[in-house]
């Protein structure tokens, strides 16, 4: 008999094979990660009028068992490539992270790429979660 925690494990799958890409984690092979844009995040309880900051940042959903973390680089197919700069949260299957984008420059005149973080979304990030402190 298959337990809770089994059968909420494979309706992650299904649901991540259906809603994700796949993807890198720092070079290795992640499985179908979503990337949603835009997602509103809440820095404070819902209800009270002196504690409702909101966030809007892009959040990555990305399967527990391959081991995700702070600050790893995600290579996503069809959005791009992106930091884990912030845990999100933590459901014991999934784990969600605020994500940066990564800009792609060129370092040399003979096209060794490095990437860079978009400055202006890191610090609009920074900022937005100072307040929660």
């Amino acid at each position: 008999m298959a337990t809770a925690r089994e059968i909420f494990g494979r309706a992650i799958q299904k649901g991540l094979a259906v809603l994700g890409e796949p993807s890198l984690l720092d070079g290795q092979p992640c499985g179908n990660v979503n990337v949603a844009r835009n997602v509103q995040l809440y820095a404070g309880a819902l209800d009270q009028a002196n504690d409702n900051h909101v966030v809007n940042a892009d959040v990555a959903t990305i399967e527990k068992r391959f081991n995700p973390r702070v600050n790893a680089v995600l290579k996503h197919a069809t959005e791009g490539t992106f930091l884990l700069n912030r845990l999100a949260g933590d459901d014991g299957l999934t784990r969600r992270f605020v994500v940066v984008q990564l800009a792609r420059t060129a370092v040399s005149a003979d096209a060794a790429t490095q990437y860079s973080v978009n400055a202006p979304v890191e610090a609009d990030l920074a900022l937005a979660w100072d307040i929660e402190a």
